[in-house]
């Protein structure tokens, strides 16, 4: 972000602004100066929003924020998960967050399942985490990114993905025949036993932000960064909110009326004499498009062409 302008991440547009409704983002889009930039999941992109050198290690800043002391470890979140969805599909879906003394008994169990392996478990509340010395490399997309898609063998493709699948095999297993999950099944409930790893990383080396002020999003791993590195932190920018900063929209765009939420929202922040960089969510092609506005280019013709085909031109982060 050489430029240091505000920043408005739209995580829910997957498709370019003339594929959805509304009048301000397509106009902004046909104003600014577009961009396609290289992205292989969402956590790159924040690290690259954040200024990073690196993707978001997602995982120790969450383990940070819930008081486990990371230090240099190499940090693997494990994430509750449940196998849903129909007609033949198996959708991943968010796990159940269970009562206190069936996790106490659940996690002692996967405790001494790990003790003979390179590595420790820690327990936060709503996920486990793993603590290497080594980086444990999976490759997979951040969990996020999973909800509702169907699970694939290639979606842990790193150079350990091999290694993980068996591991989280057998400790499924380990959990599937503990007393806590024989008496859920008679209860009617699912057995608690599946995970899936995301946000592998150590902390960044300095806890300064090299760029940003301010962090507005409802992303659990996007506030663990705010926290960690002592920037602003609330759901949208405040009319005092010093930049620049970063501003996460996640509303999903195949709504109606996301983009008259948009608008509103959006309205004081074109009224500034600040410029604004945008971003689209992960684009189905890959990668993401930047466009960078600021108040001067209103002049623009409405709906013009920035190049012959109508596409964006390869742009690097910068």
């Amino acid at each position: 972000m050489a430029a240091r302008s505000n920043v408005v991440w739209l995580s829910g547009l997957r498709g370019l602004p003339d594929e959805v409704g509304g009048a301000t983002l397509p106009r902004l889009w046909a104003q600014g100066e577009r961009r396609l930039l290289p992205a292989r999941d969402e956590l790159e992109i924040l690290g690259r929003l954040l200024g990073l050198a690196e993707p978001l290690p997602a995982a120790a800043l969450l383990a940070t924020a819930e008081g486990i002391a990371c230090d240099e470890a190499w940090i693997l979140a494990l994430e509750p998960m449940r196998i849903g969805g129909g007609a033949g599909r198996a959708l991943l879906q968010p796990g159940e967050i269970l009562p206190k003394d069936e996790q106490d008994a659940l996690f002692a169990a996967a405790q001494e399942f790990v003790e003979e392996l390179p590595w420790r478990l820690a327990r936060g509340r709503e996920r486990w985490y793993i603590l290497s010395s080594e980086p444990l490399q999976l490759g997979g997309p951040p969990f996020s990114q999973m909800l509702e898609r169907e699970l694939r063998q290639q979606d842990l493709g790193g150079p350990q993905g091999g290694r993980w699948r068996r591991t989280l095999d057998a400790l499924q297993m380990v959990l599937a025949a503990h007393p806590v999950n024989r008496r859920r099944e008679l209860r009617g409930c699912e057995p608690w036993t599946y995970f899936w790893p995301w946000g592998e990383g150590r902390l960044p080396v300095s806890s300064r932000a090299p760029v940003l002020r301010g962090i507005f999003s409802p992303r659990p791993e996007l506030q663990a960064a705010a926290r960690y590195f002592g920037m602003e932190l609330a759901s949208e920018p405040q009319p005092g909110s010093a930049g620049p900063w970063l501003w996460e929209y996640p509303h999903p765009w195949q709504y109606g009326e996301t983009a008259a939420d948009f608008e509103q929202r959006v309205a004081e922040l074109l009224r500034r004499r600040d410029g604004l960089s945008l971003y689209t969510g992960l684009l189905p092609r890959g990668g993401v498009e930047r466009c960078r506005w600021h108040p001067r280019r209103r002049w623009a013709f409405w709906r013009q062409r920035r190049w012959p085909d109508g596409a964006a031109r390869p742009g690097a982060w910068t």
